[in-house]
């Protein structure tokens, strides 16, 4: 389906610098038609879900398109957007922690596609110490659904570079000497493979440029020494679930 695909892209947004030009209003036109799409593309799992939970559908489909209002692959947030985006995050993860501290992580049964994969960008934009909280909910979610693994990638991904700790999947993307590098990956030999092996579809080099990012990976590797330095990244490791 269509919404699959718009689901997915969706969710390996990642924010970066550029300036207001054509390829910006060409990307926002096509961002906001996007979001129209899944504001009005039906539930394809509303036939699975209990009657006393269908009230969420529409819930977490706001969220959903709230959540990515102002998050555009490749650019930056304007001085507005990220204003009103910082409103709609706090909303937003008012109503997904009600949800999770009351039922849990969610199933695609319990709310829907849309839903699921609103839930896991609110706590993928959430602080740290949320991320933490929540973290071990998602894994034991993982374990009966793996088509959560993008969710459960991000998030590990998101945590152990905020704690400076190596990323495993090469799912971020930071500024250093006016570019977009990948942030410090552990054992980048095998990068690929773990990647593949997870369920990840997205080659690096393709998903770099998604990322409107250079990708190199032998001189990734020279560079790698320097990075490590220059984000402080520690030798211990971070948050993994071994699957």
């Amino acid at each position: 389906m269509a919404i699959f695909k718009i689901l997915t892209v969706v969710l390996l947004i990642t924010g970066c610098t550029s300036q207001k030009d054509s390829a910006y209003i060409k990307a926002k036109t096509a961002h906001d038609k996007g979001l129209e799409t899944i504001k009005n593309a039906p539930e394809p799992y509303r036939s699975k879900i209990a009657d006393s939970m269908q009230k969420w559908i529409p819930v977490f489909k706001e969220v959903y398109v709230n959540d990515q209002k102002n998050r555009l692959v490749g650019y930056g947030f304007t001085k507005s957007g990220l204003q009103e985006q910082r409103v709609l995050d706090s909303e937003n993860l008012k109503i997904v922690t009600a949800y999770l501290d009351t039922y849990g992580w969610p199933a695609v049964t319990d709310m829907g596609f849309i839903g699921q994969r609103a839930v896991g960008m609110v706590i993928q934009h959430a602080p740290l110490a949320t991320q933490e909280k929540y973290y071990p909910s998602l894994v034991k979610a993982y374990t009966w659904d793996p088509h959560l693994f993008e969710t459960l990638a991000l998030l590990e991904d998101r945590i152990n570079m905020r704690n400076h700790r190596f990323q495993y999947y090469g799912s971020q993307v930071v500024a250093y000497q006016g570019k977009q590098v990948l942030y410090p990956v552990y054992n980048i030999d095998s990068l690929e493979i773990r990647r593949q092996q997870l369920g990840f579809k997205m080659t690096m080099a393709d998903y770099m440029k998604f990322l409107r990012a250079d990708w190199n990976a032998e001189a990734y590797k020279q560079k790698l020494p320097e990075l490590v330095t220059a984000f402080k990244v520690s030798d211990s490791l971070g948050v993994h679930y071994n699957w």
